[in-house]
C-alpha cells in the first residue's frame, strides 16, 4: 500500500481535523469523524470502537509539534474475563511509536511523536494494530460479530501523561 511510504497519498486529507499542540478532540456522537480513516465502527454517544485488528487515524498539523509531543488518547478497552487485556501497537511513517497492553477498561495512552518527521501543514497518519481484538460473539457475550479492541473517546496533542 503506497500510503505506508507516502502518508497522505490517497487519503482525503481535507477531511482530517486540523490540530495543534494542546488541542482537544472528542469523538462523542460522531464528532471528528474525519480523523477516523479506516477500521472504525459507527459512532456511539460516548465515542467509537475500532473494528477489526487494524485501524487508522488522520490529522492535519497546523504547526510543527515540539520534540516531546505525545498524542494522548482517552479510550476504553474491550476487556472481559475471557479476554483480560488488549495489546495495541501504534505506527506512523513505518516507525513503531508505542506498544501498549491495556488491562483496565478506561485508560489514557501517550503515543510519543518525537521520532517522526513532522512539519506544519503535513498530515499525520497513525495506524493501530490490535492483535488481540475479539468479537462479543467469539466470546459468547452477544451476537455482535464486530472484532473490538479499542474505543476512542478523545485525543489531545500534548507533552505529558504516561500510558497505562
Amino acid at each position: 500500500m503506497i500510503d505506508r511510504f507516502f502518508p497522505g497519498v490517497g487519503y482525503d486529507v481535507a477531511r482530517f481535523p486540523r490540530v495543534q499542540r494542546g488541542q482537544h478532540l472528542d469523538f462523542q456522537n460522531g464528532n471528528n469523524r474525519g480523523a477516523l480513516i479506516d477500521g472504525w465502527a459507527d459512532s456511539e454517544p460516548w465515542g467509537v470502537w475500532s473494528e477489526g485488528d487494524r485501524a487508522q487515524l488522520g490529522f492535519l498539523l497546523v504547526s510543527a509539534p515540539a520534540e516531546r509531543t505525545n498524542l494522548l488518547i482517552g479510550c476504553r478497552a474491550f476487556i472481559t474475563p475471557a479476554s483480560p487485556e488488549q495489546r495495541i501497537e501504534f505506527w506512523a511513517q513505518n516507525i513503531k511509536l508505542a506498544d501498549v497492553t491495556l488491562r483496565e477498561n478506561i485508560s489514557t495512552i501517550a503515543v510519543p511523536l518525537g521520532e517522526l518527521r513532522l512539519r506544519a501543514g503535513s498530515p499525520l497518519i497513525i495506524e493501530l494494530r490490535m492483535p488481540s481484538a475479539k468479537s462479543p460473539k467469539q466470546l459468547a457475550l452477544s451476537q455482535d460479530p464486530r472484532k473490538l479492541a479499542l474505543g476512542i473517546e478523545r485525543a489531545r496533542f500534548g507533552e505529558n501523561a504516561a500510558s497505562r
